[in-house]
């Protein structure tokens, strides 16, 4: 019996097992019943992880029970040695190691992170059974608590997503390669819009806009109350980092789309083209399009839409005199917002006119760069005949020519 209090320092093992010779709840016939069984218990644990019958997978069985053991007493009568050793006298060393065994399942049960991996919604560890065994019978106590409360977490977040996905006509298939808060705060959105769950961008674009109002959001009444923190939660993210993004209905369309650029990607499941919204989403886009251009179709106008998009403005034909001076500075310090124009172009821009507005925005960028070698005023000069300033109507290109290619579609 002596191998079991060998160990330094005092395991939950140990000091039941004083105790109870100590105060007399572990009497001889007890004392001889667990020499008896922990030989027992070491051959079972050896046989499951490797082979009973090497001296040195003996001594891994037996650190991998007194592992077990620690876990089920720690978790039944923590710092408690009396309630230790009744447990250790009328459950018997055979019986808590099967009560470790027990817990250690049940945390592999758990999900080790908030990613749907199937269609059953499942996130299942990884780690095959017996090496997650043996290294979780092999830790401290503290970790495992720890692991334990992490993975709860995960469980709740899942849980509170595939009931909020569900409140709104969503399904497990929707959300398959996504993490449980991003499904969760567009199921949110979708029910605060009062639609179901989104299929598409072109619904997606549509939750957005009902919502451009909003300032603020609440989950619904009948969500189960230990769901209701993590909603709570969502709602409040969305409040602060979604809805106001979507109040300019010029960006809604950007928006919408998957692209890597487009920051709701950080906050919400934004869902792919629907296969049966193609054509019309390609229509859409070119009626955007046409109308922004105003059915111009000279670089001086593609260009000065371009311009109100990199100052993050609604994109228009032309610019305003404060946005002429705004965009000189800009290109000046060299802080003009040259992605934003990249991923307009990529979603606004019908597709056989895009690779001609790339080509557009970079020959005009490596002219300003040349431009500014001779300083701003230079700049200025230049930058005042490749644009239109101001609405009037009489407004005329001054250099550029028609290029149908870059036209309206």
């Amino acid at each position: 019996m002596s191998q079991l209090v060998s160990h330094e320092g005092a395991t939950p093992l140990e000091r039941a097992i004083r105790w109870g010779m100590k105060y007399g709840v572990l009497d001889a016939d007890e004392m001889e019943r667990l020499r008896r069984d922990a030989p027992k218990g070491i051959r079972q644990i050896s046989a499951y992880i490797s082979t009973a019958h090497l001296r040195t997978e003996l001594e891994h069985g037996f650190a991998v029970m007194l592992g077990l053991v620690n876990l089920a007493l720690n978790s039944l009568a923590p710092g408690d040695p009396q309630k230790a050793a009744k447990l250790l006298r009328d459950r018997g060393i055979l019986a808590l190691s099967r009560e470790g065994n027990g817990r250690i399942k049940a945390l592999r049960a758990l999900p080790s992170d908030t990613f749907f991996e199937t269609r059953d919604g499942s996130t299942a560890d990884a780690t095959p059974e017996k090496a997650f065994l043996e290294e979780w019978a092999l830790k401290p106590f503290a970790p495992y608590q720890n692991e334990r409360v992490r993975r709860e977490g995960n469980q709740a977040q899942t849980d509170a997503a595939k009931w909020m996905v569900a409140r709104v006509n969503g399904a497990l298939d929707d959300v398959v390669g996504y993490h449980a808060d991003l499904a969760g705060r567009t199921a949110l959105l979708a029910f605060a819009a009062k639609l179901r769950w989104p299929r598409g961008s072109a619904e997606f674009e549509q939750l957005l806009g009902k919502l451009a109002a909003r300032k603020s959001l609440s989950a619904p009444a009948d969500v189960a109350e230990e769901l209701a923190p993590i909603l709570s939660l969502w709602a409040q993210e969305c409040a602060k980092n979604v809805l106001p993004l979507i109040k300019q209905a010029g960006r809604r369309h950007e928006l919408s789309s998957s692209h890597p650029d487009n920051p709701l990607t950080a906050w919400l499941l934004i869902p792919d083209v629907d296969l049966g919204d193609v054509d019309s989403s390609g229509a859409s886009t070119s009626n955007r399009w046409n109308a922004v251009t105003e059915g111009r179709s000279d670089e001086t106008t593609l260009l000065s839409i371009m311009l109100t998009v990199a100052l993050d403005a609604p994109p228009r034909s032309f610019l305003s005199a404060e946005q002429f001076k705004k965009v000189v500075q800009e290109m000046k310090s060299g802080v003009l917002d040259i992605d934003r124009v990249r991923v307009f172009i990529d979603l606004e821009v019908p597709h056989p006119n895009q690779e001609a507005l790339h080509q557009l925005w970079q020959d005009f960028r490596d002219e300003a760069e040349n431009c500014l070698v001779d300083g701003a005023e230079s700049l200025s000069k230049w930058l005042n005949q490749e644009v239109r300033v101001g609405p009037t109507k009489s407004t005329k290109p001054t250099k550029r020519k028609k290029s149908p290619s870059l036209g309206p579609s």
